[in-house]
């Protein structure tokens, strides 16, 4: 995905294709939305090459270049509109 990020689609040099992730996140939509549970709202890439997303209501969702990992949090259930990516300390 390089730097060609648009929010759900990237570049691959020729065409824009919409990322699709995978519906493996252990936070279940109980609401209508769930047709849209993993739309993605918001995307970061950090310091580190890791794409984050965020979704309607399926929480986010980090990617390493290898495997998708969902965030583990009941407060991130809910519409994710924005990432950012917080100042690093290294300590010791």
């Amino acid at each position: 995905m390089k730097d060609q990020l648009l929010i759900d689609h990237y570049y691959d040099g020729k065409y824009l294709v919409k990322i699709a992730l995978p519906h493996t996140s252990y936070i279940k939509d109980e609401n209508k939305n769930s047709r849209f549970q993993y739309d993605i709202y918001s995307t970061l890439k950090d310091r580190r090459g890791n794409i984050w997303f965020g979704t309607c209501t399926a929480g986010v969702c980090k990617y390493d270049g290898k495997e998708y990992t969902w965030i583990k949090n009941n407060e991130l259930g809910v519409p994710v509109r924005s990432i950012f990516e917080d100042k690093m300390e290294q300590f010791g």
